[in-house]
């Protein structure tokens, strides 16, 4: 079983609002997200992962299986099809369409911390998480 499952509370971000630039998310939900305070809810079974983010407005909820496409929803609403797949320790989830041009997301656990890597082109930002449960 992977050490990212279990709860973690947002704690800080770098980079975060400049990564939203990039993927053309309007001002107005970039507000919004850069103020939110998420929790993670990760669960896994085998090879199948549940990720739950929490907010005060809603609950997004991800399920996929590792090396096995899947749909995904982005935050205009538009879905598309990712893929995740376990690299060393990190939990890695890309556009099974066009990974170049699509965001890339790893999770991966150092010291005490979720560190949420996010890439888009030359754009990266972290998201950090303390584990609560």
């Amino acid at each position: 079983m992977s050490n990212l499952v279990g709860k973690w509370k947002h704690v800080r971000s770098e980079n975060f609002n400049e990564y939203l630039i990039a993927n053309n998310v309007n001002f107005v939900l970039r507000s919004m997200m850069t103020s939110m305070t998420p929790t993670l809810d990760i669960q896994q079974t085998g090879d199948e992962f549940v990720i739950r983010t929490i907010t005060m407005l809603k609950t997004r909820e991800q399920k996929f299986t590792i090396g096995k496409e899947f749909e995904e929803v982005h935050w205009g609403g538009d879905t598309k099809k990712s893929i995740a797949t376990m690299e060393d320790d990190k939990l890695v989830v890309k556009s099974a369409d066009d990974p170049e041009n699509n965001p890339i997301i790893e999770r991966e656990v150092i010291g005490d911390e979720l560190v949420m890597t996010l890439r888009k082109g030359d754009v990266t930002a972290k998201r950090y998480f303390k584990k609560i449960e």
